[in-house]
């Protein structure tokens, strides 16, 4: 049994939100999330809501995950969908190895499971770990959370 205390993500997200809108002209210019939201929301625990309590993560309900993501998207659109996505490709976790999952989320305080769009090729290079077609995991470096608008 997990014995951490459960975090109120729906809050930190309210909390952050003056921060994260700050931050929405650079975002907007740069098309991506800076390094300073980024450690943010990590510390926030905001990537981790849908990970399983079992992997280190916060296994928020599906309101408050909405809730949550509401409250970011308040601030900025894009940095809610950054952490939408990455949370709803993080669900799949509980479907990993015990070994991979433990490897993508409790070795890594900052794992994240995101899409990449077609991959053709699996296995360990660059410092990246491929799952499959789909998906690919960062390690050892920062992930660059990219805010794209058609």
């Amino acid at each position: 049994m997990d014995e951490r205390a459960k975090t109120d993500c729906v809050a930190d997200a309210r909390a952050l939100a003056p921060v994260i809108l700050a931050a929405a002209p650079r975002i907007e210019a740069n098309r991506e999330l800076l390094p300073d939201l980024v450690a943010a929301l990590h510390e926030a625990r905001l990537f981790r809501m849908l990970v399983p309590r079992s992997l280190g993560g916060e296994e928020l309900s599906p309101v408050e995950y909405v809730q949550a993501i509401e409250e970011i998207a308040k601030a900025d659109a894009s940095t809610a969908w950054c952490i939408a996505q990455t949370s709803v490709c993080s669900t799949i976790s509980s479907c990993l190895k015990p070994e991979t999952a433990a490897e993508i989320f409790k070795k890594n305080p900052r794992g994240i499971l995101g899409s990449v769009g077609q991959k053709r090729e699996s296995g360990r290079r660059e410092g990246r770990l491929s799952c499959d077609r789909h998906l690919a995991v960062r390690q050892r470096q920062p992930a660059r959370h990219v805010a794209r608008r058609a």
